[in-house]
């Protein structure tokens, strides 16, 4: 099994919402590619195309992070709030973006570098 320590990235203004870091176990391509049919992403003409409402998509990647997600150590900036679960994520909507930014990441794949080693 292979995880990362996804960091939050920075916002427009410079700064992440959240300090910290959410452990997640990586996709194996396989996995990632019943995931991207799940939220029915298809190829069509060489485009990238969504086949399902975007709030239906945005479940299914909700529930997928959910699965992965194995520790949530995080800090938001503006509250001195500490969040320690991917459900507390889902009550804001920096959390919610933080969220989407996560299933984005697990959905595109990542690059061997940013893999920590199997645990």
């Amino acid at each position: 099994m292979k995880t990362i320590k996804y960091t939050p990235k920075k916002s427009d203004d410079g700064e992440a919402a959240y300090a910290g870091h959410v452990e997640i176990q990586v996709l194996s391509y396989p996995e990632r590619m019943a995931a991207l049919k799940s939220v029915n992403v298809v190829v069509q003409d060489g485009k990238v195309e969504l086949k399902i409402d975007p709030l239906d998509a945005s479940v299914k990647v909700y529930e997928l992070v959910m699965k992965q997600t194995l520790s949530v150590d995080l800090l938001h900036r503006p509250t001195g709030e500490r969040v320690v679960s991917i459900e507390e994520l889902g009550y804001s909507a920096d959390g919610s973006q933080l969220i989407s930014e996560i299933g984005n990441m697990l959905l595109g794949g990542l690059r061997l570098g940013e893999l920590s080693s199997p645990r």
